[in-house]
């Protein structure tokens, strides 16, 4: 009937038992941009669906980038080393992220690394699209991308112009 409206459905979530940890290194960007990062991680870890299980991770400084220090600790998901800082000047290489250690178990990275060309946020922030990056190289972290054929094959397809993800969890979940 007229100006009657049936209710909004209602969505039950479960929250996820995997974490993004985000660990600022060095004094690169304001605390709204790193702010973009903490957001970003909490989007990611929403979405990761997996139970990971405790890792003891030693990790030498500078293993995966000469930046990021020495790690020796019990990792539960993901942590992921962040620097806001010069890479090669603006309008290059905007952003680059990568996973740097994966579970043997899992195949899951724990740990990985993001950087953030400093020479680019006015642009990207101007152009509105600096969340946007931030989240898109998360995902690489996290292994789209990264590690689609790390002792598996789900990438069909690469090296052409029509590359695709074929794992079918996620395809079906998507």
């Amino acid at each position: 009937s007229p100006g009657i409206t049936a209710p909004a459905p209602v969505a039950t979530a479960t929250p996820s038992p995997f974490t993004l940890s985000v660990r600022f290194v060095g004094e690169g960007g304001t605390d709204a941009h790193r702010e973009l990062f903490r957001r970003a991680a909490q989007r990611w870890s929403r979405v990761v669906r997996s139970t990971p299980e405790a890792v003891t991770l030693s990790a030498p400084a500078g293993e995966c980038a000469p930046w990021i220090p020495a790690v020796s600790e019990r990792v539960q998901s993901l942590v992921v080393f962040v620097r806001i800082a010069a890479i090669d000047g603006p309008n290059r290489v905007v952003a680059q992220a990568t996973p740097c250690y994966v579970s043997s178990t899992s195949r899951l990275p724990l740990l990985g690394f993001f950087e953030l060309d400093e020479e680019d946020l006015a642009v990207l922030t101007d152009r509105g699209v600096l969340e946007q990056v931030v989240l898109h190289e998360m995902g690489h972290v996290l292994g789209i991308g990264t590690l689609w054929n790390y002792h598996r094959t789900l990438l069909s397809g690469a090296g052409t112009d029509d590359p695709h993800f074929t794992g079918p969890a996620a395809r079906d979940a998507f």
